[in-house]
């Protein structure tokens, strides 16, 4: 457990409000049309992948700073395993392949 002991700051950016904004807005575009729902997913989607995503063995790391670094190099623990990342991607793919498939965004 002591791997796990390092605290999270109110100010640090956590992977699990990114994940849950990702399939938000995806979702939220989807029912409203309105692109800026889409443009936001765009952004989170992006910062995921710039930020959190571990880009040699996979997975997303879970805790960044405000700049954006790693704070906590573990990619798994009590609240964080491997199924919602996994999931997240899985949930915002479908809704990005309904959005397409209903003429919602240019191909």
């Amino acid at each position: 457990k002591q791997w796990y002991q390092r605290r999270v700051r109110g100010n640090m950016k956590l992977w699990w409000p990114v994940a849950e904004s990702m399939i938000a807005l995806i979702m939220a575009y989807k029912f409203s049309g309105n692109r800026t729902f889409l443009n936001q997913f765009s952004r989170a989607f992006d910062y995921a992948m710039v930020h959190f995503r571990e880009p040699d063995h996979g997975e997303w790391y879970g805790y960044a700073d405000t700049q954006g670094r790693i704070t906590h190099t573990f990619k798994g623990g009590p609240d964080k395993g491997c199924f919602h990342v996994a999931r997240c991607l899985w949930m915002c793919a479908k809704l990005v392949r309904e959005v397409v498939a209903s003429g919602g965004v240019e191909k």
